[in-house]
C-alpha cells in the first residue's frame, strides 16, 4: 500500500499538475504509519511541521534532499545567515532550533579553542578600539554566560599598572592628584584602587623634600616659624599629632614663647618676669604649679593688684587679711562663719561692709534673720502670723507685690478672696458682693458678655446664676410666653437678636399659631362629621394650649367629644 501511495505522488509529479501534486501531498501527510525520520533520517519536528513537502521536494524529487540546515537555508530555498550575522561555521544546529529560529542558545563548551579564534572581530565580535591592553586570552577576564561582566584577575596581568592606566585604556591618575612618578604599587593596592597605604619607610629625603606645598601638603601660613625639619615635631603615622620635646630646646621659655614664634603671655597675665618655668611645665603649659608654702609674708603682699591680683572693685569692704576667708588651695573657695560675726545682720550686710537689701526689696526693718538665714541668704521664710495690719497695709505694690494692673476692681481687702498659703489660689463668694452682675462683669473690672452674646436688656442674674455661669434658665413672664420645655435657645424665637418676638404670622400673635401656623395639621382636627365632615381652621385653633371640642352635627349644640390639653408648651413632644 504505502509503495502505491510513493508511486502515485511520483507518477503525479512527473505529469507537472500542481493540483495533483498537492492533493497527493495531502493524502501522504495523513498517513500516520509513515516515519518520516525513520525512513528518510530526517526528523519532521518544530517549524518543519508545517511546512509543505513540495518546499522541499521540488519536482516530487525524494532522493538526494540535503538533511542539514545550510542546505535548504541558503538564501534561496529558504532564509539564510543575513549580513549581519557573525562569521561562523554553517552547522546552523549548533545555536538555533527548528523551534524558533531567533532563539539563539551558543553553547560554548564544545569548543576546544580560545575565545580569540572566533571573537577576533571577523568571525565574531571580539575587543573594541577602547577595550584595555591586554592579550587575546579572553577567558581571563570575561565568562562565556555573561559576556560584559569582566572577572579582572591583576595576577593575570604583565607590565606596570600606568601601562593599561593611561586614562584612555583604564581610569589613571586624575588631575588633582598628588605629584608622583609612574610606580602606581607604590601605594595603591589591586584589590581597592582608592585606597592608597603609602609607606614613608622607603623615603630616603626628608619630610619637606615632598611636603613642600606643591608635591604634597606641607606647612600652613599660620604655622609656627621653625625650621624645615618637620620629624622635630611630626610623625609620619599622623601629621596633626605633634610631639615637641623642649628637651632639646635651647635657651629660655620667652625666647620662643614670646607671642610670635609661639603663644606667650596674654594680655590678662599677671605681672610677672619672663621666667615662664616658675608657674608653668614644659608637658602641659595651662597647668601652672604654684607653691604658696615658699612665700614668705602675708597674702596682701603679693595680691595687691600690682604684683598679684587682688581683692575686685566688688569685693566686700575688709581688712586684708586674705586668709580670714580664703584658702590658697583654691581663691574662689570662700569659708566664712557666721558664728564669730558679732551684732546684728545690717551691722555688715548695709551694701557698704557686705551686700545688703537691694533697691527692689520689700519695705521692711533691718531685721534681716526675721525672713533669711545665714546658711542660704536666698532661702526665705516668711510667717504672716506674725503681721501686723491687712494684707494691703503691705501688698501695696511699694512695701510688697499687690494688685496687678490687670486685677478685677476690688476693695483692698485682699482676704476677702486671697489665703497667705497661696496667694494664687482664689476663692470668691458671690453673696457678699454688692450691686448688681453687671457692675463688675462689665468686661473690665471682670469677664461680661461676649461679642456673640444675645442682645437683651436684661439683667444678668435673670438668666445665669452665680453658682455655674452656664446652663442658661429663662422664664418667660405671663401665660402667653411659657417657657418651652424642648432645649429651644433664645434665637430660635428670637431670630432677628433682639427681645422682640418676630412673628411668623403676625396676625395670630401672641398666640402658638402665630409661630405654629405652618404645622397645624386640619385633618387631625375634626369639628363635627354629620352631615358631612368639617375641620377646624388654623384660626380657631390659634391657641394650641387651649380646649378643641367634636360636635355630633353643624349646629354645634351637643359636644360628642372634649379634648383639652393635647398640646402644651412646656412638654417634650409636640
Amino acid at each position: 500500500m504505502r509503495l502505491i501511495a510513493i508511486c502515485v505522488a511520483v507518477l503525479c509529479l512527473c505529469i507537472g499538475t500542481q493540483a495533483a501534486a498537492q492533493e497527493v501531498n495531502r493524502f501522504v501527510k495523513v498517513d500516520s504509519s509513515f516515519d518520516h525520520n525513520k525512513q528518510t533520517g530526517f526528523a519532521l519536528d518544530g517549524a518543519h511541521t508545517k511546512v509543505a513537502c513540495e518546499t522541499c521536494h521540488t519536482g516530487a524529487v525524494f532522493k538526494g534532499v540535503p538533511k542539514v540546515c545550510e542546505k535548504c537555508h541558503d538564501g534561496g530555498m529558504a532564509s539564510g545567515k543575513t549580513k549581519q550575522h557573525p562569521k561562523t561555521s554553517n552547522d546552523c544546529g549548533l545555536c538555533h532550533s527548528t523551534v524558533k529560529w531567533s532563539a539563539v542558545h551558543v553553547d560554548h563548551s564544545p569548543f576546544v579553542s580560545g575565545c580569540f579564534s572566533c571573537h577576533n572581530g571577523d568571525t565574531a565580535t571580539g575587543k573594541s578600539e577602547l577595550h584595555i591592553r591586554a592579550r587575546n586570552d579572553c577567558a581571563d577576564c570575561h565568562e562565556t554566560s555573561t559576556w560584559s561582566i569582566p572577572q579582572f584577575d591583576h595576577v593575570k596581568v604583565e607590565g606596570t599598572c600606568i601601562s593599561c592606566h593611561d586614562r584612555l585604556h583604564a581610569n589613571g591618575k586624575p588631575f588633582n592628584h598628588l605629584p608622583a612618578s609612574n610606580t602606581c604599587e607604590s601605594c595603591h593596592v589591586t584589590t581597592r584602587w582608592n585606597v592608597a597605604a603609602f609607606d614613608h619607610t622607603g623615603i630616603t629625603t626628608s619630610c619637606f623634600a615632598c611636603h613642600n606645598n606643591s608635591r604634597a601638603t606641607g606647612r600652613p601660613a599660620d604655622h609656627i616659624p621653625s625650621t624645615t625639619d618637620c620629624e622635630t615635631c611630626h610623625v609620619i603615622t599622623t601629621w596633626k599629632d605633634v610631639h615637641f620635646d623642649h628637651a632639646g630646646a635651647l635657651g629660655n621659655c620667652v625666647d620662643c614663647h614670646d607671642g610670635r614664634r609661639a603663644t606667650g603671655k596674654s594680655a590678662t597675665h599677671l605681672p610677672t618676669s619672663n621666667n615662664c618655668a616658675a608657674c608653668h611645665i614644659v608637658t602641659n603649659w595651662t597647668t601652672v604649679a604654684f607653691d604658696h608654702s615658699q612665700t614668705r609674708a602675708a597674702c596682701f603682699a603679693c595680691h595687691d593688684n600690682v604684683k598679684e591680683r587682688g581683692k575686685p572693685s566688688t569685693h566686700i569692704r575688709t581688712t586684708n587679711t586674705c586668709d580670714d576667708c580664703h584658702v590658697t588651695a583654691s581663691w574662689t573657695t570662700v569659708a566664712f562663719d557666721h558664728s564669730s560675726a558679732r551684732g546684728t545682720c545690717f551691722s555688715c550686710h548695709d551694701n557698704t561692709v557686705a551686700r545688703g537689701k537691694p533697691p527692689t526689696h520689700i519695705r521692711t526693718t533691718n531685721t534681716c534673720d526675721d525672713c533669711h538665714v545665714t546658711t542660704s541668704w536666698l532661702a526665705v521664710t516668711f510667717d504672716h502670723s506674725s503681721a501686723k495690719g491687712s494684707c494691703f497695709s503691705c501688698h501695696d505694690n511699694n512695701v510688697a507685690r499687690g494688685k496687678p494692673p490687670t486685677h478685677i476692681r476690688t476693695t483692698n481687702t485682699c482676704d476677702d478672696c486671697h489665703v497667705t498659703t497661696s496667694w494664687t489660689t482664689v476663692t470668691f463668694d458671690h453673696a457678699s458682693s454688692r450691686g448688681n452682675c453687671a457692675s463688675c462683669h462689665d468686661n473690665t473690672i471682670a469677664r461680661g458678655k461676649p461679642p456673640s452674646h444675645f442682645l437683651t436688656r436684661h439683667a444678668c442674674d435673670d438668666c445665669h446664676v452665680t453658682s455655674a455661669w452656664t446652663p442658661v434658665n429663662y422664664s418667660h413672664i405671663g401665660p402667653g410666653f411659657a417657657d418651652h420645655g424642648s432645649g429651644l435657645i433664645c434665637a430660635s424665637c428670637h431670630i432677628a437678636n433682639t427681645e422682640k418676638s418676630v412673628w411668623k404670622r403676625p396676625a395670630f400673635q401672641p398666640d402658638c399659631a402665630a409661630c405654629h401656623a405652618a404645622d397645624f395639621l386640619p385633618g387631625a382636627h375634626i369639628k363635627y362629621d354629620s352631615p358631612a365632615v368639617v375641620y377646624y381652621k388654623v384660626g380657631e385653633l390659634r391657641d394650641c394650649a387651649g380646649a378643641c371640642h367634636i360636635y355630633t352635627d353643624s349646629s354645634l349644640t351637643a359636644i360628642k367629644e372634649t379634648r383639652n390639653g393635647e398640646h402644651r408648651a412646656n412638654r417634650g413632644a409636640w
